[in-house]
């Protein structure tokens, strides 16, 4: 059921610290977002390295706990109310809720909707569901809030990321036929090399969507790989680019 490159993610990342991600690891879309937003601003840096920490941990033990037990995972049936890795808050509605009781995030709604857009014809389902062909981890994974601009902050994000660049060269990282950098920036601030770390190629061009919104395509040199690079998919802003994502998606799925 999971792969041995799999397991070596999970094993390095228990090995460096690092978090390995929610979702399904043996999926055709490979998500990579800024950073998980767990802590707010106004929070220290030590609550930060602490959350951090917890992350980690929890996380690695978790998928420790699948991979010992080969739990196999149903999408399409009854899931767990725990935060089990394989369907990160899967019991979630398909619909966003402030209050948190029973929507899901930004995030998680716009992830939603690139996923039903893939491979269910746009079809609006009662509860989220992403997991089933996604897996999703972060640049960093220090869990601030928002990418606000602290200099003590920056220079842990910038560690962090330094520190996953040997963990996105792994093999598994290049088994997704389609990968999705929705970071914005960030690869450019972060000196995070895309083309180098995946083994893709700039195309050239940013691709306009409308007056706002923008991506960049890469691909391997086979041409079995497609990674697109574009903004933070947790806001709102027009639904044209996730369709048009979906549309050069679709080519290598």
């Amino acid at each position: 059921m999971y792969t041995e490159k799999f397991k070596q993610v999970v094993q390095y990342c228990k090995e460096n610290n690092l978090f390995v991600g929610y979702g399904n690891p043996n999926g055709k879309v490979l998500v990579i977002g800024k950073e998980a937003a767990h802590i707010a601003k106004e929070e220290t840096t030590e609550n930060l390295e602490k959350k951090k920490e917890e992350l980690f941990q929890s996380n690695v033990s978790q998928w420790e706990h699948i991979l010992s037990t080969n739990e196999l995972p149903n999408y399409d049936g009854e899931r767990p109310n725990s935060h089990n890795p394989l369907y990160a808050y899967g019991n979630q509605y398909n619909s966003w809720d402030k209050s948190k009781k029973g929507g899901t995030s930004r995030t998680y709604l716009n992830y939603e909707k690139l996923y039903e857009q893939l491979f269910l014809q746009g079809e609006k389902l009662k509860k989220i569901n992403f997991q089933k062909e996604f897996f999703i981890t972060e640049l960093s994974d220090y869990p601030t809030k928002e990418s606000y601009k602290d200099k003590e902050i920056e220079a842990l994000r910038q560690q962090s990321i330094e520190e996953r660049k040997p963990l996105f060269a792994l093999p598994f990282f290049k088994e997704f036929p389609v990968v999705i950098v929705a970071a914005g920036h960030y690869p450019k601030r972060y000196k995070f090399d895309m083309q180098q770390i995946f083994d893709v190629q700039w195309e050239g061009n940013p691709i306009k969507v409308g007056e706002k919104y923008w991506y960049n395509l890469h691909f391997s040199k086979d041409n079995k790989r497609i990674l697109i690079h574009t903004r933070q998919l947790s806001n709102s802003f027009s639904g044209e680019l996730i369709v048009a994502i979906a549309n050069e998606a679709k080519k290598f799925l």
